[in-house]
């Protein structure tokens, strides 16, 4: 089934992932954030950035207290540990944490057959993974087992048991959120690097897929020694994933746009120098949301717009059935490996075909386009972005998360970055700067998986773990 397959592959599935679920959550329902919390984010990183300041950080957090619990054995291969501290943000940042999120929750996975070497990785978690078991089981299980690498599996903060009361799913309130989280990712993962050096572990690495991966490059700015950095399926800004990919169908625009027209303080946390404007300009293509492939079709008629809207329910129903029925851990053993006669692919596309409501024609079920026209119409005029609104997301993205911003890992770091080649959620063809640019060593590796975002998170994790394997092996590890 070639077609079946390329079709999976391409760009296009990314989109219709993304069209099924974008009606159950909206990304930034309560807007910006508190204005306090961008002028602490904004102290925060003065200090980050500066390797001076971050030697007096380093002695705090060689104080925080790790509880780690007694570990069970699941079998032959590995060892789990549960373990908790309190997040260093929450100290030295008061109030920037919600409550829930203060606790910083992690799993240790120990090989039960470690020699000398003990590599372990921080794993971070990407969009919508919340607690621990996917991690452990696609990638932490099969690292132990085949390479005797440990993992540390950690929550990131307003997910999984850090998540806060009043936030649905994954869809966190405020934009901030996403810039608190990368603050308190990278003070708890150098918290626990410190541990594991007490405890003898290392090498040691961090890395983690989608927004994990981004995550992991912000986390690993702020470590101080050589450290195997493996980003998944990110590239070098958090910014167009929000204005550009497909997860910018799913922001609430309307909001954002409201308090930035009503509230002049917003524009005041922008830095204005000429320095970042013209940074802006070296690090994006031109913003092409409402470009040829995303312009949205002319108003139809009532009559028109009400018979598409049953099928577009037909479709989202149908759609979004397909994510609580398909149980993955029937696909793959326990080192993430496809089993059994039936393929994945195909019992994903024998879904999509039971959504009748679209087209007459089975051979029209692969018109995306036409797809992305029933989407549209249901995204109604106050809800498309102006221009400002996008260019002020762009920059306050930049500024928080563009990673030419922050310090370089350290120079005998070996960085292994794997991107997805029809990434609609991470369009890397919106960005001018690449990882090679940023870090631009010898160490530097990007690799590209043929496939889009959403199937390479499905089916890819043997090469997310071999990038794993492999960076460990340039910092000296034997497998």
């Amino acid at each position: 089934m070639p077609m079946v397959t390329s079709v999976l592959r391409n760009a296009s599935s990314d989109k219709i992932f993304r069209s099924a679920t974008q009606y159950m959550t909206k990304f930034f329902n309560h807007g910006w954030g508190d204005i306090e919390t961008y002028q602490q984010l904004n102290r925060l990183q003065k200090i980050v950035f500066d390797k001076n300041q971050m030697k007096d950080v380093y002695h705090f957090l060689q104080t925080v207290d790790i509880k780690l619990s007694k570990g069970q054995k699941l079998n032959s291969c590995m060892t789990v540990y549960k373990g908790e501290f309190r997040s260093p943000l929450a100290s030295l940042s008061p109030k920037m944490l919600p409550l829930e999120s203060e606790t910083a929750h992690f799993q240790l996975v120990i090989p039960n057959n470690w020699n000398t070497q003990k590599p372990l990785t921080i794993q971070l978690a990407g969009t919508g993974d919340h607690f621990f078991w996917r991690r452990r089981q696609f990638m932490a299980a099969p690292l132990a087992k085949d390479y005797n690498i440990a993992s540390i599996i950690l929550e990131n903060p307003f997910y999984g048991y850090r998540k806060p009361k009043n936030q649905s799913r994954s869809a966190v309130n405020h934009v901030s959120d996403i810039f608190v989280m990368g603050a308190a990712l990278m003070l708890e993962c150098c918290t626990l690097l410190f541990w594991c050096e007490e405890q003898g572990y290392g090498p040691l690495g961090i890395t983690g897929v989608s927004m994990g991966g981004h995550m992991a490059t912000i986390a690993a700015s702020g470590w101080h020694k050589p450290i195997a950095l493996v980003p998944c399926l990110s590239w070098t800004s958090a910014g167009p994933a929000f204005t550009e990919g497909v997860l910018s169908h799913a922001v609430c625009w309307d909001v954002l746009e409201k308090q930035l027209s009503t509230n002049p303080k917003y524009n005041e946390m922008l830095r204005k120098d000429e320095a970042f404007k013209q940074m802006l300009q070296n690090h994006y293509i031109e913003n092409a949301l409402y470009g040829n492939d995303n312009h949205p079709p002319a108003p139809k008629s009532d009559s028109t717009a009400a018979t598409e809207t049953s099928a577009l329910s037909g479709m989202y129903n149908s759609v979004t059935s397909l994510f609580s029925n398909v149980q993955l851990g029937q696909y793959f053993d326990l080192k993430g490996k496809k089993i059994g006669p039936s393929s994945l692919e195909m019992d994903l596309m024998k879904y999509l075909y039971t959504v009748p409501q679209l087209y007459n024609s089975t051979t029209k079920y692969f018109n995306f386009d036409h797809l992305k026209e029933l989407i549209w119409p249901y995204e109604s005029e106050s809800k498309q972005p102006s221009k400002e609104t996008i260019d002020y997301m762009t920059a306050i993205m930049d500024q928080a998360t563009h990673l030419a911003h922050y310090n370089r890992p350290h120079e005998d770091s070996p960085i292994i970055f794997v991107s997805a080649e029809h990434d609609r959620y991470i369009p890397r063809e919106c960005y001018k700067v690449t990882p090679m640019d940023v870090y631009g060593n010898h160490k530097t590796e990007v690799r590209t998986i043929d496939a889009g975002h959403v199937l390479a998170i499905i089916q890819h994790h043997e090469e997310f773990r071999d990038a794993i394997r492999d960076a460990f092996v340039k910092m000296g590890c034997t497998f």
